[in-house]
């Protein structure tokens, strides 16, 4: 795997975080005011995808940075693996 550019271009990767961290609170937004008998299929096809994408984004945007600290040869690249 080799590292995304968004690692390292104009903070890319916070921007990433952030959007996927937004878009799992707007969705338990919307859950929380669904009427009862619509909520597990909401669950089911937005809100777990919605909430597991932020995680999944920071483990990949993690072993970018992993990848690129190694190549740069970083005394942080072993604590930004345990991140991984």
């Amino acid at each position: 795997m080799h590292h995304s550019p968004c690692v390292i271009a104009y903070n890319e990767a916070e921007r990433v975080e952030t959007a996927w961290r937004e878009v799992a609170e707007r969705s338990e937004k919307v859950y929380n005011v669904l009427p009862i008998e619509h909520r597990e299929a909401y669950y089911q096809l937005v809100l777990h995808p919605a909430k597991g994408s932020p995680v999944v984004a920071r483990m990949n945007l993690a072993a970018g940075r992993n990848q690129l600290f190694a190549k740069q040869s970083r005394a942080s690249t072993n604590l930004m693996a345990a991140r991984v």
